[in-house]
């Protein structure tokens, strides 16, 4: 088996990403190391380690990130129609596999990542895993507000279909031994721009 190691630039990070290419083409092993964890992924297309990827740990430079306010705009300006892709509707969050992304219909549109702020680049802090609910929402509820410095949408890219025009949120959830994407649509009215509890303060 053959080891290509290629350094990329993620995300303001170094990382070093070790692709295994065994006979087939359709089962690969990347291997991210940086200075906080190790996570082990199979990537079900070669899409995924394109640099042309905004969210591919192989792109040169992050996404433009987008605050509670631009958004909001972004998406008021969306008109979303009827979608007949395998997402289905993921008016709240749902887990997602390679084969239900339909990549070509897609162009990143931005970021809520925390990490690409150069504050939070230049300190090395970890976004929040602290969700906002106020309401008594939950995770998974398509109610849930949508406040981009809480947990996870300050884990989020955000993405523009050309077939319905919908906007679509998605981040990954590292686990010890599994990694889960997950997708939401992006409703305008659930928008919220909401301080995180120091700020507050």
């Amino acid at each position: 088996m053959r080891k290509s190691v290629a350094q990329a630039v993620y995300l303001g990070r170094c990382q070093t990403v070790t692709i295994d290419l065994s006979e087939s083409m359709m089962q690969r092993k990347v291997k991210l190391l940086n200075s906080t964890h190790s996570n082990l992924f199979d990537c079900a297309t070669p899409s995924e380690l394109c640099a042309d990827n905004p969210w591919s740990p192989m792109a040169l430079k992050p996404p433009h990130r987008l605050d509670a306010q631009a958004l909001k705009d972004l998406a008021q300006t969306a008109s979303p129609k009827s979608c007949q892709c395998a997402l289905g509707p993921c008016s709240g969050w749902e887990s997602l596999t390679e084969d239900r992304w339909p990549a070509p219909n897609l162009t990143a549109a931005g970021s809520l990542r925390a990490d690409t702020a150069e504050g939070d680049q230049a300190s090395g802090s970890e976004p929040t895993f602290e969700e906002f609910h106020p309401q008594g929402t939950r995770y998974e509820s398509a109610l849930a507000p949508i406040a981009p410095q809480f947990f996870p949408y300050n884990r989020c890219d955000v993405f523009s279909c050309s077939r319905c025009d919908r906007l679509l949120l998605r981040y990954t959830e590292f686990g010890g031994y599994y990694v889960d994407h997950r997708v939401r649509a992006l409703n305008a009215d659930l928008v919220v721009d909401a301080p995180l509890p120091d700020e507050a303060a």
